[in-house]
């Protein structure tokens, strides 16, 4: 029971990785407890039930027709006053949604994307970029001034049709099998020779990505293009640059995923540095989550709360 607890409550956040001396990988140790728990382990074994909350959000995100009619039903409870409303009526608190009405972001008017935007001077690569389940719908800046500032630098940039959710959240909860089909679907979509590069803006979603490869979970994900976080690709080409001056100052927050899983701890940092006048503020105790940790703000609000709140 005590180490049911355990996997049930850990992060994941792979702070551990960084100073255990003996290198112990301990996310992989994790996943494939928690494949075995899901799978194998006797029923008096298993771990805690997911809430309906998470079970809901994965089958979703992993559909990309749900997905996509996820975005519209959101957009239009924002744009009809039905969220206020549910808000103020207490309907969001009964219906135990109202941590996750809190985290979500207001849904922006939606135009599908191209897909392909050329470089705006001579070409220097062709890049997939690869939007993210979520993020298109409640970021869609991101992805929007990703594509400006890469064909600005001299990128073509593609955003192939079909992609899907990266299969973190299915991987993480020991839901092996539906990561390798998600992971195949993307290897199908962006493994063409037209591809250098598999650009993401969302870190938990790059990390996977990355270790896709070293999980195997399609061997055309190993050999295939590079994948590289957009300001890893930015970061080389703005010496030289004339940029706006922005006399602002930052917080700056480094995800787990970044510093531990795609191992990028200060690109992000390097890239707002050149920008004239804006002052840069790191949170300096990077031992510290934002809370999120992919599903566990849902299954664990009270302890994600507690954690956001010390950044």
């Amino acid at each position: 029971a005590k180490t049911l607890g355990h996997l049930d409550r850990c992060l994941g956040c792979r702070h551990c990785e960084r100073v255990c001396p003996a290198h112990v990988e301990y996310e992989k140790l994790l996943t494939k407890g928690l494949y075995w728990l899901e799978t194998q382990a006797p029923p008096k074994s298993k771990i805690l039930p997911l809430s309906w909350r998470t079970k809901f959000l994965t089958r979703v995100v992993t559909h990309t027709g749900l997905i996509r009619s996820l975005g519209k039903i959101l957009r239009f409870i924002q744009v009809s006053g039905l969220r206020f409303i549910g808000r103020i009526s207490g309907i969001t608190y009964l219906l135990g949604m109202r941590s996750l009405d809190k985290m979500l972001p207001a849904v922006p008017s939606q135009a599908p994307f191209k897909s392909y935007y050329p470089a705006k001077k001579k070409s220097e690569g062709n890049l997939g970029l690869f939007l993210g389940c979520l993020s298109r719908w409640c970021d869609r800046q991101t992805p929007d001034a990703a594509i400006y500032v890469l064909t600005h630098l001299g990128y073509d940039v593609h955003v192939p049709e079909g992609q899907g959710c990266c299969g973190a959240m299915a991987y993480h909860h020991g839901e092996q099998e539906l990561a390798k089909k998600l992971i195949k679907n993307l290897a199908n979509i962006f493994t063409t020779p037209k591809i250098d590069t598999i650009i993401t803006t969302a870190s938990g979603c790059g990390a996977m990505l990355i270790e896709s490869k070293e999980h195997q979970l399609d061997e055309r994900m190993t050999m295939g293009p590079q994948i590289e976080d957009v300001c890893q690709k930015i970061l080389p080409k703005m010496a030289g640059l004339s940029l706006k001056s922005m006399n602002l100052k930052v917080a700056l927050h480094t995800p787990c995923t970044f510093m531990n899983g795609m191992k990028q701890s200060s690109s992000a940092l390097q890239v707002l540095k050149q920008i004239p006048n804006l002052q840069v503020f790191p949170i300096t105790d990077k031992e510290t989550c934002c809370g999120s940790a992919g599903t566990y703000m849902l299954e664990h609000p009270k302890w994600a709360n507690e954690l956001v709140q010390k950044i």
